[in-house]
This record gives C-alpha cells, sequence and structure tokens, in this order.
C-alpha cells in the first residue's frame, strides 16, 4: 500500500483524535449505564472511528489498525444491542403513558412486553461492562492517541495544508463510491415491501454521510447542505427500518409469551390478556412504517 500524503495523514489525525476524545468521554457512563444517550454516543463514535479507519487506511501501520478495527468493532457490537433496548423501552414507557382510560385492555401485553425488554438490556449490561474493561486492559484507545501524537510530532516543523490536491482527490473519491453505493438502491423506492432494500439502503446512506463529515474539514463549509440531506434520508430509512424490528421482534414475541404460557399454565387462556396490547403495537408500527415511507418516496423524489 502506497504511503499517504502528509496532509491526508493530519485530516486523519484531526478526525480520529476528535472521535476518540467523544468516545473516551462517554465510555465510563456507558459502563456505568446512569445515562442511556452514554452508550448511544459512545457507539456512534465507535461508527465513526471504524469508517475513518477505512478511510484513512494508508495513513497509519497496517497491523496496528487491524488491532483498531477489531477491538472497535467488538465495542460497537456490544453497545448495539443494549441501545436498542433503550430505544425501545423509551418507546413503551411513552406509549403506556400515553393511553387513555379507554384503552386499559392494552396495558397488560405492552407491560409484558416492557418486562421482558427490561431483563434483556439489564442482561447484556454484563456484556458492554467486559467489553469496555478488555478494551481499556489491552490500552486500545491510549495506542491510537499515541500513534496520532508521534505522527503530529513528525510533522511539527512542517505543518501540510489540509486543502492539498491530494486531500480533495482522496476525500472526493471515498465521497463518489459511497454515492454510487447508495444510489444503486433507489429502485426500492418503487417497492414499498422490499425491507431487505430499504435496510441496505440505510446502510449505504449512513456510509455516505459519516464519510462527507469525516472529509468535511478541508471543504469548510461547503458540504454541509448535501449531509443534511442524506441525513434525512438516513433518519427515514432508519424510522422505517426500526418500524419493521418492532414488527418482527413482537410477531416472535406473542409466539414465545404463548408458549410460556402453556408451559406454566397448562393452558393458552391467560396470554389472551396480553393479546391486544402486542397486536396494538403491531399495528401501529405497521401503519407509522406505511406513512414514514410516503414521506420518504416524496422527499427522495425532490
Amino acid at each position: 500500500m502506497i504511503p499517504a500524503d502528509t496532509s491526508y495523514q493530519l485530516l486523519a489525525c484531526h478526525y480520529v483524535d476528535s472521535q476518540l476524545k467523544k468516545l473516551s468521554n462517554e465510555i465510563n457512563g456507558a459502563r456505568s449505564c446512569d445515562d442511556i444517550e452514554c452508550v448511544h454516543q459512545a457507539r456512534v463514535a465507535s461508527r465513526r472511528l471504524r469508517t475513518a479507519f477505512g478511510i484513512f487506511e494508508n495513513c497509519f501501520p497496517p497491523k496496528t489498525l487491524n488491532k483498531w478495527r477489531d477491538e472497535i468493532r467488538n465495542l460497537t457490537k456490544a453497545f448495539g444491542p443494549a441501545r436498542d433496548a433503550d430505544v425501545q423501552l423509551e418507546f413503551l414507557k411513552n406509549t403506556i403513558s400515553s393511553l387513555d382510560d379507554n384503552q386499559k385492555a392494552l396495558l397488560p401485553g405492552i407491560k409484558r412486553l416492557l418486562l421482558r425488554t427490561s431483563q434483556y438490556r439489564e442482561k447484556h449490561q454484563a456484556k458492554v461492562v467486559k467489553t469496555v474493561n478488555k478494551l481499556e486492559a489491552k490500552a486500545v484507545l491510549a495506542d491510537i492517541h499515541s500513534e496520532i501524537e508521534r505522527i503530529l510530532f513528525c510533522m511539527r516543523d512542517n505543518k501540510p495544508d489540509l486543502k492539498s490536491e491530494y486531500v480533495f482527490k482522496q476525500t472526493s473519491e471515498h465521497i463518489r463510491n459511497k454515492l454510487v453505493d447508495m444510489i444503486s438502491f433507489q429502485s426500492c423506492i418503487e417497492k414499498p415491501d422490499d425491507k431487505n432494500a430499504h435496510h441496505q439502503m440505510r446502510i449505504a446512506a449512513k456510509r455516505l454521510r459519516y464519510t462527507m463529515e469525516i472529509c468535511q474539514e478541508p471543504y469548510e463549509d461547503k458540504l454541509d447542505e448535501a449531509v443534511k440531506v442524506v441525513k434525512k434520508i438516513q433518519t427515514l430509512l432508519g424510522d422505517i427500518h426500526d418500524c419493521d424490528v418492532w414488527v418482527d421482534n413482537i410477531e416472535h414475541f406473542m409466539q414465545d409469551e404463548l408458549q410460556r404460557t402453556k408451559e406454566y399454565f397448562g393452558n393458552e387462556k391467560p396470554y389472551y390478556f396480553l393479546n391486544s396490547g402486542l397486536e396494538y403495537l403491531k399495528q401501529d408500527r405497521q401503519e407509522v412504517r406505511e406513512r414514514l415511507f410516503k414521506i420518504f418516496v416524496k422527499y427522495w423524489k425532490l
């Protein structure tokens, strides 16, 4: 692999260092689980770091970079289910608080799902703690920081220009490739039921957004509007995917709870106290999904 120009290395150091600081600031909060926002922000920072490692792979020693990738990937994987459960718990709590007196029959099913989700979240926190402790024991974040400091020290006497021809060539190529990836899925906007393609397009939009944000510094404010547009696309597709996950999860939960009821009571009758609330949630998410998809299609065609 051809080593990067020093101007590109400087851009790499600036961005990786910014996300490293964000991750370091949130990681203790994610471990203690005192604030769900810490898990969210730490997860986002870990994702951004992984994207940056791909963009700037010729800026760091290959073996070192591969080690960083593996460890940060493990962190992202540990944070993912925890963050998903946090979001689901917030949604369920808000749903319960929004019900009126005429909807009390819905409460048993929704509260049961809230209970099971809470139990899952508590159980998964142990994995979060274990992964964070392992990361710190290996001093991965300290290693990344040390490598950045080493590179910057070597540049101290002749600081390169971030607006070099090399930087614009590399960043424009990365942005263009990610844009092509996202656009390759555009046929799925004519297929409301193609859930997998919608999900893949969401991932492509997220990667394009992250790439533009990573490359933003030399462009100053010239990418701001494009980032806003892609963020909107990513958000809409993300909300659509969340609805798809809800519907699938509720269907599986209903089957599991029915089986648990049969095993515990010897018959399925007690389960039907839960059914109306679960059907309500399922129907709600299906309707929201349809509405969001129409909004997405309209926005895409603007």
